[in-house]
C-alpha cells in the first residue's frame, strides 16, 4: 500500500524520439495516473539468500506529445502498461558490528504488455517507438526504485538490532540490551533465525534522586 501511495501521481521524466530520421516526437507533463501493484512471492533460495517476485499489476501513464515535421501537432498521450514480471535477488548477513545488512541485490524486470494512445492519433511507427522506448525505460526504473525501496528498509534494519536503553519501572538506574547478532542470519521456513548477545548493560547515567518524606 506504501509504494502505491508513494509512486500514484508521482512525475515522470519526459523523452524525445526521431522517428523516421524525420518526425521529433516529444513525449512530456507524464504522470503515473493509475496503479495497480503486481502480486508479490516469496521463495527460500538459500540458508541466507531469498528472491521476491511479482506477477500481473496495472499501470496507467498520462500526459502530452508534441511533434515536430512540416507543422507542429501536439495531443494527449496515454499507455496503458500491464504485467510486471520483476525478480529480485537478497543475501541477508551480518555486519561487523553485529546488525542486519541486505547485500548481493540482483534485479531483473520484464513488461508483459504495452498499448500506446494518442489523441490525435500519428502514424503507426510513433506508436511504436514510444512503446519501445516505455518499456526500456520502464524496465530500468523498476529496478532502480526497487533498489532504492531496498536501501531504506536496510536503513531501518541497521536500527532494530543494537545496544538500546531499556527503562525498568524501578528507581534503578536506566539499563541497556545488548542485540548484537553473533552469528549470520539462517532462514528457516517462514521465520529468521537470529543469535543475539542478549546481554544487559548497565548504564553510565545515574537515576536521579527523589528524597521522599519518612513518617
Amino acid at each position: 500500500k506504501f509504494v502505491e501511495e508513494d509512486l500514484t501521481g508521482r512525475p515522470v521524466s519526459e523523452f524525445n524520439l526521431m522517428v523516421l530520421e524525420q518526425l521529433n516526437v516529444t513525449v512530456h507533463a507524464i504522470k503515473i495516473a493509475n496503479l495497480e501493484f503486481p502480486e508479490v512471492n516469496y521463495e527460500k533460495l538459500s540458508r541466507d539468500t531469498i528472491k521476491l517476485s511479482t506477477c500481473g499489476g496495472h499501470l496507467e501513464l498520462r500526459g502530452l506529445y508534441r511533434s515536430v515535421y512540416n507543422t507542429i501537432r501536439e495531443g494527449q498521450f496515454k499507455a496503458i502498461v500491464t504485467g510486471f514480471e520483476t525478480n529480485l535477488k537478497i543475501k541477508i548477513t551480518r555486519t561487523l558490528d553485529g546488525k542486519l545488512k541486505l547485500q548481493d541485490k540482483v534485479c531483473s524486470s520484464s513488461i508483459v504488455r504495452v498499448e500506446i494512445e494518442l489523441q490525435p492519433n500519428l502514424i503507426d511507427d510513433v506508436s511504436e517507438e514510444i512503446r519501445i522506448h516505455l518499456i526500456d525505460m520502464l524496465n530500468t526504473k523498476i529496478c532502480n526504485y526497487v533498489g532504492e525501496y531496498i536501501d531504506k528498509i536496510d536503513q531501518k534494519l541497521a536500527n532494530i538490532l543494537k545496544i538500546s536503553s531499556i527503562q525498568l519501572e524501578s528507581k534503578e538506574n536506566k539499563i541497556q540490551f545488548d542485540g548484537k547478532m553473533l552469528n549470520d542470519v539462517m532462514l528457516e521456513g517462514e521465520y529468521f533465525d537470529l543469535a543475539l548477545a542478549g546481554e544487559f548493560l548497565r548504564s553510565n547515567k545515574r537515576a536521579p534522586f527523589q528524597p521522599e518524606i519518612i513518617v
